[in-house]
């Protein structure tokens, strides 16, 4: 006698994949969010990284970040050629140079060879060089040149990327190295926060509701 196997209906087979689509569902946001922890942890060793190459350049140049007389970098994420291979040569990659969580960054080496004067990254750079703008929020406020500043703990050195267009647009900001660029650590449409670098080689997560507008005009705005 032939064992016999029940098939399914169609309204069982209809509640099976709308059993599967609700635990999709429930499930991609946790791994989604999953991935962006990994990125961020990615991005704070990067970071420290970059805060060990500036410790070690400033341990032969008394106390003082590197700087080098080049033009054209008319973006706080543009850094003078001299200024980013000072960190490689340290023993870095150039991958640290750009945050895990960028949308925008799909070749690093169009970016990294993007000019023949200056290397365009993936992070914002308070250090001095010519080029970028005054801090149009913080008009006092001066890009650093040394180590042996009052609060080493409390102040910003190299940070992700918070731009936008207006107040409401941090997905899709007009560029020149790309048609577009976008905040790195997105939550939706929103940016989540950013990882900072502070003079003493301390990295720490800010929230972005605790930033605010630091310099640009309304096409674009840079956030921290």
């Amino acid at each position: 006698m032939g064992l016999g196997f029940a098939a399914f209906t169609l309204i069982e087979l209809l509640v099976v994949i709308a059993i599967i689509g609700i635990l999709a569902s429930l499930l991609l946001p946790a791994l989604s969010k999953a991935k962006e922890r990994g990125r961020r942890i990615r991005c704070v060793s990067n970071l420290h990284q970059v805060g060990i190459s500036f410790q070690l350049y400033a341990g032969e140049n008394n106390d003082r970040f590197p700087q080098h007389p080049a033009g054209g970098n008319a973006w706080l994420w543009d850094l003078p050629r001299q200024t980013a291979d000072i960190i490689t040569d340290a023993g870095a990659k150039r991958q640290i140079l750009y945050c895990p969580s960028s949308m925008t960054v799909r070749d690093i080496n169009l970016w990294w060879e993007f000019s023949t004067i200056n290397r365009v990254t993936g992070y914002i750079w308070l250090i001095k060089r010519e080029g970028p703008p005054p801090f149009t929020y913080e008009p006092k406020r001066e890009y650093l040149t040394t180590m042996a500043v009052a609060q080493p703990s409390e102040v910003e050195v190299t940070l992700d990327w918070v731009v936008s267009q207006g107040q409401n647009n941090f997905s899709r900001v007009p560029a020149s190295t790309v048609p577009y660029v976008g905040t790195s650590h997105l939550d939706g449409q929103r940016p989540s926060g950013a990882n900072v670098l502070f003079v003493d080689s301390r990295v720490q997560w800010r929230r972005f509701r605790e930033m605010k507008m630091r310099t640009g005009n309304p096409e674009r705005l840079i956030w921290w």
